[in-house]
């Protein structure tokens, strides 16, 4: 009896992949040629004698929100298709379309066996490494932190990763390095009754900046402790510099009874002294707070403030609560009693109520400061 054998090979596949998820094309190799495979396994692509198949790794967006990608197959095959895939001895290289807008960018990384992380730029085809060339990484433990800034542009953001045996996963994402104030508040110790309008005021603030003046504690964002204390003398609220990167914002007991929008505009008043504003010991708002030897009155003289005013911005003489007829020295607030100030944000009168509309003055006062704004 003669037993004849058809063996046909295994016919390649392309399953179907859009520009928002990961597109794979898996390989095998031969293990015993080595602990990896060559760092140029994939050339030929799909046209590569090894190539399995294309298979859909899924949406970009991670399911906690970031850009990347998190799978964990275990011991078993890419997708938990082991019907058309090995769970061992496999390599693959994916791809998905990505934009990114010149800044530094945060790549945290890990995954088993070896991976590289790379990007090839649309138009240009310019490859650019964001783990070495030509070589693998490995982080089976803790993620591989790498900072890279990528001309701005839209490009294919490529995972090359190979598997040997035993477990396989890579959680790979990525995020903007935060360029702009970000208000760490401590919530254990913001009531509860203050929490969504301290996180709507923050939201505004970071609508409005993207980083704060360069080699000052603000820069790159800093810690905010919140508590609840009496104050007293009408006074609702008060916060020092973030010098050392940590602001404290007390609230008095009767900042409650005020509306949501009072309630916001003392907030964002308040972080805006913490940034900086009114504060002598921020060398790029004291340079500008600058009292006149004519009229013995303060003025902010920032470029931008000035060309929005038309001359020199009035700012408020300060005045002892206790005493409102002296006046100490003054630079801390807008003048009050100019009608186009008098509503701005970071002028004294904070019980007007909050609008987008009375930041104009504010906003370019930072600007002068240093601060890279909307």
């Amino acid at each position: 009896m003669t037993l004849i054998f058809d063996i046909t090979p295994a016919t390649k596949f392309q399953d179907s992949v859009s520009p928002q998820e990961w597109r794979a094309t898996v390989f095998s190799w031969d293990g015993s040629q080595g602990s990896a495979p060559p760092i140029n396994f994939w050339e030929g692509d799909f046209n590569n004698p090894n190539t399995i198949g294309v298979i859909n790794l899924g949406s970009n967006t991670r399911s906690d929100g970031k850009q990347g990608i998190n799978v964990d197959w275990g011991n078993g095959a890419p997708n938990g298709d082991g019907n058309r895939l090995p769970h061992d001895f496999f390599a693959m290289r994916a791809y998905t379309v990505a934009d990114f807008d010149g800044s530094e960018y945060k790549f945290r990384v890990r995954g088993d066996d070896g991976f590289q992380i790379l990007a090839k730029q649309h138009g240009t085809n310019q490859w650019f490494y964001i783990t070495p060339q030509n070589q693998w990484t490995q982080a089976y433990g803790s993620h591989n932190e790498i900072t890279s800034t990528l001309p701005a542009g839209r490009y294919d953001l490529h995972f090359h990763q190979y598997e040997a045996s035993g477990n396989a996963y890579l959680d790979l994402s990525w995020e903007k390095v935060n360029s702009q104030p970000v208000f760490d508040i401590n919530y254990t110790s913001v009531p509860n009754n203050a929490r969504t309008v301290v996180d709507d005021a923050i939201r505004t603030w970071e609508s409005k900046i993207r980083r704060g003046p360069i080699g000052s504690p603000v820069e790159r964002g800093f810690q905010v402790a919140i508590t609840t204390e009496e104050l007293g003398n009408l006074i609702y609220a008060d916060c020092n510099y973030a010098e050392n990167g940590v602001a404290s914002l007390r609230l008095d007991p009767e900042f409650f009874g005020k509306s949501y929008s009072q309630q916001k505009k003392i907030i964002m008043h308040e972080l805006g002294h913490a940034m900086g504003f009114g504060q002598q010991r921020l060398p790029q708002y004291d340079r500008l707070a600058l009292r006149n030897q004519s009229d013995g009155h303060w003025y902010f003289m920032g470029t931008n403030a000035i060309a929005l005013y038309g001359g020199p911005v009035p700012l408020q003489e300060n005045v002892d609560v206790n005493n409102i007829n002296y006046r100490t020295e003054g630079g801390y607030h807008w003048a009050e009693g100019d009608a186009r100030l008098r509503l701005d944000l970071m002028s004294a009168a904070t019980l007007e109520g909050y609008s987008d509309s009375n930041l104009s003055f504010t906003v370019a006062a930072l600007k002068d400061m240093g601060f890279d704004t909307v």
